[in-house]
């Protein structure tokens, strides 16, 4: 079953907003790009939970009656029609805020509801807060030049957070390891599928050749996208992966023609 994608405005970023149950688990995302300066680095956050008006989520799960129907006779949700992995298994609505989200089971093989919902808030956090992407030659690239890039900061991770669940003192925590980077250079090549690149003078295999210069008033977007696998823990019991986390990091770069100069 997946809801409608919707989209949020705010007066300094736009999102966009999904959720998709895929048997036990769901998948929320909302991408929210933020505004950068030419040459400095903006930031797209694959998952931000926010609900339909563009709050937080405060994540929380209470049972499913099993009900097709609300009290007034109209249809509440649409019921899962994937079975329970384990027939003790008991089916749960997880919301943010008043919103519904999803459907999830939760069992004596699952985490508890409590945990489930701590699992949510904790993805919703992860985020690099103080990372750039880096070009060489760094203030404007030349044609027929190879211009080489690196993330830098704590964009190569891992990501970590940890949440102390009140009454219970069982502590939730969240690992996402970088696994792939896809780099766009914005001059219509196809992205290149490649790691974080490492700092200059290093040279790796995050580079791109451009054959044609940008328009003055247009430098090229350099886009990289970072996907991360968030695995997490139960009072420190390894409680398995995730669904990947994405986080996307874009720069500006003028790319110039290389002048011959005469000397006479």
């Amino acid at each position: 079953t997946a809801l409608p994608a919707q989209t949020l405005e705010r007066s300094d970023e736009s999102t966009n907003g999904h959720a998709e149950t895929r048997g036990q688990g769901v998948d929320i995302g909302v991408e929210g790009t933020r505004p950068g300066s030419d040459g400095a680095t903006s930031r797209a956050r694959g998952r931000v939970g926010l609900d339909s008006h563009g709050q937080p989520c405060s994540y929380h799960t209470s049972p499913e009656p099993l009900s097709p129907v609300n009290y007034d006779g109209t249809r509440l949700v649409e019921l899962t029609d994937t079975p329970p992995p384990d027939p003790a298994d008991q089916l749960y609505i997880l919301w943010c805020n008043d919103d519904f989200v999803a459907l999830r089971w939760f069992g004596p093989g699952t985490p508890t509801p409590e945990v489930g919902a701590a699992l949510e808030q904790l993805l919703d956090r992860l985020d690099v807060q103080a990372a750039t992407v880096e070009v060489r030659p760094d203030t404007a690239g030349l044609v027929g030049v190879p211009a080489y890039a690196w993330l830098t900061g704590d964009a190569v991770g891992p990501l970590t957070d940890s949440i102390t669940l009140p009454g219970f003192g069982t502590i939730v925590a969240v690992e996402a390891r970088l696994t792939s980077v896809s780099w766009d250079f914005g001059d219509g090549t196809p992205p290149l599928q490649a790691g974080p690149g490492a700092p200059w003078p290093a040279r790796t295999d995050v580079h791109h050749v451009y054959a044609v210069s940008s328009a003055p008033a247009r430098p090229y977007p350099v886009t990289a996208t970072a996907t991360y696998t968030p695995t997490f823990t139960v009072n420190g019991v390894d409680g398995g992966p995730l669904a990947p986390v994405t986080v996307t990091l874009t720069r500006t770069y003028p790319v110039r023609e290389l002048e011959a100069v005469r000397q006479r």
